[in-house]
């Protein structure tokens, strides 16, 4: 009996896969197959982190090429184009059927497809659902009759230029499940506060306040405070692992401070201002921009994960990653791609 070229094909996919992973991460077979081939969970220093990835596996004598064109010369000038005034980025085609795609939609955690190359000896990564609802929105609306869709994968989500950034890109959806629970609390701060405190509205003069509000402020001020030190202990937002344009004094390319730097400096704000109201030394002008820098900071526990939905696009082929790329590279700065 002659065994089947395509056995023989997910085997040596299964090796090579598993060979281009860190040797202490931990690599689960999952032996009914439907529609999750592995579950793969990070070690880090023979420590289990308890973060993980589940995949897709898809394998391939040797996967097609396409090349995609920007044009971007009129708006980009500084930037590197070929001789028509394009930048251009190399991607892997893959279609993948409809009932795959609805069974992803429905998963809650992060499912990742991997495309093994048996010719080039590498396996090229795409997160399903944000490539899906990026680029192909209208699959959601369930369109009649259609089989299949095409996924595009960048060939910068390979696993040997992974293991080059110590597989930051994988890292950073298998800390996703537990990132969505840290935006739930921000957002749950943001909430009690609109309920529990007031920033404005205030009549303030210098070194009194009107109306005999004095203690609703100063109560005002400790929750924010309380709220936002508490929110700079989430360490997969602002920590050892956390997101580097959160934590950043100063993010690259827009030159905005990180949210980290802002909540920092909120909370200084409101020690800073009820310090200030507890001595009665203070100026409409100077307890006017404390309060500000405290609401701002109450502010952007609400937008936050807004920013991170934004930069995930880093993973998939779009016009701005792209740009971002060749900018990187072009600049001698970090790759987006090594960023948690």
């Amino acid at each position: 009996m002659k065994r089947p070229r395509q056995h023989v094909m997910e085997d040596a996919s299964g090796r090579l896969f598993a060979s281009l992973l860190p040797g202490e991460w931990i690599v689960r077979t999952i032996p009914k197959d439907y529609g999750v081939d592995y579950e793969i969970e990070l070690v880090d220093q023979g420590i289990v982190l308890g973060d993980r990835i589940w995949v897709q596996l898809k394998s391939t004598e040797r996967t097609k090429r396409v090349v995609a064109r920007w044009p971007i010369a009129n708006r980009f000038p500084d930037l590197r184009s070929d001789g028509d005034g394009n930048i251009t980025a190399e991607y892997i085609p893959y279609s993948l059927g409809m009932k795959e795609i609805a069974y992803v939609q429905r998963c809650h955690f992060p499912l990742l497809l991997v495309v093994v190359d048996l010719a080039a000896e590498d396996a090229y990564w795409l997160p399903i659902r944000d490539e899906v609802d990026l680029h192909h929105s209208d699959l959601n609306d369930r369109v009649p009759r259609r089989k299949s869709a095409t996924l595009r994968i960048p060939l910068w989500n390979s696993l040997t230029e992974e293991r080059k950034r110590n597989y930051s890109g994988l890292r950073w959806y298998a800390l996703e499940p537990g990132r969505m629970y840290a935006f739930a609390t921000l957002h749950h701060f943001f909430h009690e506060f609109q309920y529990e405190g007031r920033l404005s509205g205030y009549s303030i003069g210098d070194g009194h306040i009107d109306d005999g509000a004095e203690v609703e402020l100063k109560r005002s001020l400790a929750i924010a405070r309380e709220y936002c030190e508490e929110a700079l202990k989430l360490d997969v937002l602002f920590g050892e692992r956390g997101i580097d344009f959160f934590r950043a004094d100063q993010i690259p390319v827009v030159n905005a401070p990180g949210l980290k730097w802002q909540l920092e400096h909120g909370a200084r704000a409101a020690k800073k201002a009820l310090h200030a109201l507890d001595s009665n030394e203070y100026t409409f002008a100077g307890m006017s921009i404390l309060l500000g820098r405290v609401q701002q900071a109450i502010n952007l526990m609400s937008t936050a994960v807004s920013a991170y939905q934004g930069f995930k696009g880093r993973f998939l082929l779009t016009e701005q990653t792209v740009v971002w790329h060749h900018w990187s590279v072009q600049n001698g700065r970090i790759n987006l791609q090594q960023q948690r």
